[in-house]
Parts: structure tokens; C-alpha cells; sequence
């Protein structure tokens, strides 16, 4: 991690509230955990082993523990030459709209994440709010040089929004309903249809769809 080139990310609100030595898990705004033991391979070759690492559904940014900072939260200040992350036994790829997750490869499927934010609710009286389930905003960014205040108010994470990537006949193609999963296999839709139906396929399910996929490769080829 020495080598690492970083911006230093001082966040969530709670470390600004004198618990700088602490590691944010259990965060609603993660969409791990907790930060988990992992790799980072960089596109120019690089190797980077023992990283703690969890992203950020709120920033749509990875980030690590600094060990040898006193555990502080810090992003990869050359995002763009990351080639990939592997957390645990799964692997990511980062990109400009969200974690992209291996799930398969071969044959080849993919899982992009992303936040679905909104601003906390306002008060409503007798102690209640609009929504619930709110978390802190980053709250500043600190380069070398400077402090950047950002925005502090509370956030909403009301859900994880999943798109499925994956591959046909040499074209990618999206989805993330039974509608849109339908159309990339117009010659089987009514077998895929059965399918889905008596085997009470749920697109919210990671293993769901691998399922129906890899199911509708088989009757594909």
C-alpha cells in the first residue's frame, strides 16, 4: 500500500465526531459489510495484495483502509487505471456508472450496482421523519493541499439497483426485469416464459437470474 498514490477521504459524519480510529462498517451507503480482505490489479501490471476494500454506493467510488494510517477510509487517487478488484472470492471491475461484479465467465455475466439515493425526509412531526434508513453524506474531501467542504445533509439509500450484463452471438445486451430478459431471445421466449414461471424466478436475485441464464444458453446453442 506504500506505493499507493491517494487522496486522503475523511467521510461520514461519524468520524468527524472523534471516532477517526474506526473503520465504518456496517454502513448502509457500503455494499459490502464490511470492508473485506482483497486484491488490486492495476492495468499498467501492478499487484496490490492484503487491501481491505468496499465501495461506496453513495460516491459510486472504491475505497481501502490505510493500515498504516490508523485504518483511515482513503480512495485510489488513479481510479481510471484500475483494471480490477478481487474481494473475497468475488471480482469487480470499476466503472463510471457504478461496481460492475464478475459473476460468471463462461458463460460470460455481469452485475452492475447502484445506489438509489434520495435527501433524508424532513421532520414531520411528533418525532418522525418521511423516510427512514438515512445515512451520512461524505462530508469533506481533503487533498494534500485542501479541504473541500462537500454536501452534509443526510441521505436516503432506499435500494440497490442491479443490471444484468451479458453476452449474445457476439453482442452485449442489459436487462433487469423478465420483459427486457425476454426480448434478447425472441426465438424462445415461450420456453423462457414457462421457465420463469414454474421455477418462481425473481430478477432482485443474483442467483435467479445466473440460473435462468445459463438455462437459456443451454436451450440457445
Amino acid at each position: 500500500m506504500k506505493r499507493l498514490t491517494f487522496i486522503l477521504l475523511f467521510c461520514i459524519a461519524y468520524l468527524l465526531e472523534g471516532h477517526a480510529q474506526q473503520a465504518p462498517v456496517d454502513s448502509s451507503q457500503f455494499l459490502l459489510h464490511h470492508f473485506e480482505n482483497g486484491q488490486v490489479f492495476y492495468k499498467d501490471g501492478r499487484v496490490f495484495n492484503d487491501v481491505q476494500l468496499n465501495y461506496s454506493l453513495l460516491i459510486k467510488k472504491f475505497l481501502f483502509l490505510d493500515k498504516s494510517d490508523n485504518n483511515v477510509i482513503k480512495e485510489f487517487s488513479e481510479p481510471e487505471l484500475l483494471a480490477s478488484l478481487k474481494i473475497g472470492d468475488r471480482t469487480f471491475l470499476p466503472t463510471k456508472n457504478g461496481a460492475t461484479e464478475v459473476l460468471q465467465i463462461d458463460p460470460p455475466i455481469f452485475v452492475q450496482y447502484r445506489g438509489a439515493i434520495k435527501w433524508e425526509g424532513k421532520n414531520v412531526g411528533y418525532g418522525g421523519k418521511s423516510e427512514t434508513s438515512a445515512v451520512e453524506s461524505y462530508s469533506s474531501l481533503q487533498t494534500s493541499t485542501n479541504i473541500h467542504k462537500l454536501q452534509t445533509e443526510k441521505m436516503i439509500l432506499y435500494n440497490i439497483d442491479k443490471t444484468f450484463r451479458i453476452e449474445r452471438n457476439g453482442k452485449q445486451y442489459h436487462f433487469f426485469n423478465e420483459k427486457q430478459f425476454l426480448k434478447i431471445y425472441p426465438d424462445h421466449q415461450d420456453v423462457l416464459k414457462k421457465y420463469i414461471k414454474e421455477n418462481d424466478i425473481n430478477f432482485k436475485s443474483i442467483e435467479d437470474v445466473v440460473k435462468l441464464y445459463n438455462y437459456a444458453v443451454s436451450i440457445d446453442n
